[in-house]
């Protein structure tokens, strides 16, 4: 019950943050607009391991899977240059390197900057939030080390942490509809993992968005 209390807590403060945006957005008299899309994100995964047999007590590896993440979004249009909004994504692995899967889901406030003004359609994007992560492992010591240990059986975590994002994308744009192909890196704070924590995203989207 508490970890469920601190986890609406820290999704709470994007939500206001976007919703302030938004408000700015609307007082600008320029409209709401929403989209969804999805794409596929490469996930550079990270752990560290520590214990009597591993030099100088703890090591740390990494590896990297492919994840596919669908994701909505909404927000206003502030001026020709900036649109001001939220997003909510959901990046799943579905590469499995032993055994289990993860399952990201973040809320992000963002901004859009066009800097030669929307109807050149390029854009730079950025954005802060909230991330949760859950892990499921049915073998733990397999998925570190190769080897089977039934001690170990089922593994599940759950951590959140922040999230930062930048990236670049390109607007096709009609009257009422925009189709935007995008690249994003996304940093995810989740701490130190026992299992492998997917701190580092690498994504290519495609997206539609109605005005």
């Amino acid at each position: 019950m508490r970890s469920a209390i601190r986890l609406a807590l820290g999704f709470g403060w994007p939500v206001v943050f976007v919703a302030g945006l938004s408000a700015q957005a609307s007082q600008a008299g320029k409209g709401f607009w929403f989209g969804y899309g999805a794409g596929f994100g490469v996930a550079q995964q990270s752990r560290t391991t520590c214990g009597p047999n591993y030099p100088p007590h703890c090591m740390s590896s990494s590896t990297s899977v492919v994840g596919i993440q669908p994701y909505l979004k909404l927000g206003g249009t502030a001026s020709p240059f900036v649109r001001l909004g939220g997003e909510l994504r959901v990046w799943h692995q579905f590469s499995d390197p032993g055994a289990g899967s993860e399952t990201i889901v973040s809320i992000v406030g963002f901004l859009d900057y066009y800097p030669l003004g929307a109807k050149s359609g390029f854009f730079l994007t950025g954005g802060v939030g909230r991330s949760s992560l859950h892990s499921a492992v049915t073998d733990r010591c397999y998925l570190a080390q190769g080897c089977y240990d039934p001690q170990y059986g089922f593994y599940a975590d759950d951590r959140a942490g922040a999230s930062f994002v930048v990236g670049v994308g390109y607007a096709l744009t009609t009257r009422r509809l925009s189709l935007a192909p995008s690249v994003r890196y996304v940093r995810q704070s989740f701490g130190t993992c026992d299992a492998y924590c997917p701190q580092h995203l690498f994504d290519l989207s495609l997206g539609v968005t109605h005005r």
